[in-house]
């Protein structure tokens, strides 16, 4: 399982660093799994690398308006 979640080696000092690392990590797996189930069901063929490749390009432009101005 540890080369799936690809866990490096952590070198925080406290325990409860250490747990929300892991905690971080097993998040991220569970949802790349339950990404992966869900496009063998709704996508054959496309992958959880693919999709979060095209994601990577969604950006959010910031928008201004001035006082009074809809």
């Amino acid at each position: 399982m540890k080369s799936e979640l690809g866990i490096r080696p952590i070198y925080h000092q406290l325990e409860h660093r250490v747990e929300a690392h892991t905690l971080a990590a097993f998040l991220a797996y569970c949802l790349i799994a339950t990404l992966k189930s869900r496009l063998q069901a709704l996508a054959p063929g496309l992958t959880p690398k693919a999709v979060l490749e095209k994601l990577v390009a969604i950006q959010m432009p910031d928008m201004w308006s001035k006082p009074g101005k809809a």
